[in-house]
């Protein structure tokens, strides 16, 4: 905008300076308020590019550093995890979604996988036998998946997709704890899955009351999906 304020004043500012009279005291006083007028329109512009000058580099600087704490990240566990497309694979990624995995998403993965770690003695087998879980497997490796739910007790049953939207959401009954809800997130999470609902069916009684469903909202398509840290405090 600056670029056509500027030299508009500055035109009218020279074209009344022709017309100004150097005898006449009142017209110099309006040639001088022109000249006020375009140093303060300078000194505002300037100062408002300084000011979004300075917001750039304090975004660029903020990329370059959480840049910085995931690569940290990354490499601290590059002893446990010398190949981390085979570990990617282990937790549920496919191979060509593994081989193309930015460090933010092996980031992401390898948190979730701690937090996973700690869940996973938190849950009990008599109560997971009574969860029945409906998956429907689209993006990532569903043997992974399903092998992992299987070995902390869950009743897995996998179902055919309904639809061709990519897994996005988990509804669960009223008797499933946040802590069951919030592992099976953490496994489809460290698999890849952008999760973006977790709630409650609305009437999440009855034969719905210990069912996890995992499957696609059309209404979640597009929308962000949920870090992690939503997932971990998760509250139903």
């Amino acid at each position: 905008m600056k670029e056509f304020i500027l030299p508009i004043i500055a035109f009218m500012v020279g074209l009344i300076s022709l017309y100004v009279d150097s005898k006449d005291k009142k017209k110099k006083w309006i040639f001088l308020f022109c000249l006020i007028v375009t140093v303060s329109v300078t000194i505002t512009f300037n100062f408002q590019d300084a000011q979004k000058n300075n917001r750039a580099l304090s975004e660029s600087k903020k990329k370059e550093q959480k840049l910085y704490q995931l690569l940290l990240n990354i490499t601290a566990n590059t002893n446990q995890i010398p190949d981390l497309v085979t570990f990617l694979m282990k937790v549920g990624y496919t191979a060509e979604n593994a081989e193309k995995a930015t460090p933010d998403k092996v980031n992401m993965v390898i948190n979730a996988n701690n937090l996973f770690n700690t869940y996973l003695p938190k849950m009990n087998p008599q109560s997971t036998a009574q969860i029945r879980i409906e998956y429907f497997p689209k993006d990532v490796d569903g043997r992974i998946v399903n092998s992992t739910l299987r070995n902390a007790g869950f009743n897995l049953s996998q179902k055919k997709p309904v639809n061709n939207f990519k897994t996005n959401a988990i509804w669960v009954g009223d008797s499933v704890s946040d802590d069951e809800a919030r592992f099976v997130a953490l496994v489809l999470f460290r698999a890849g899955v952008d999760l973006v609902t977790i709630k409650r069916f609305e009437n999440g009684k009855g034969i719905k009351a210990k069912l996890i469903q995992i499957g696609a909202s059309p209404t979640n398509v597009g929308k962000t999906a949920l870090p992690l840290n939503s997932i971990a405090n998760l509250k139903l």
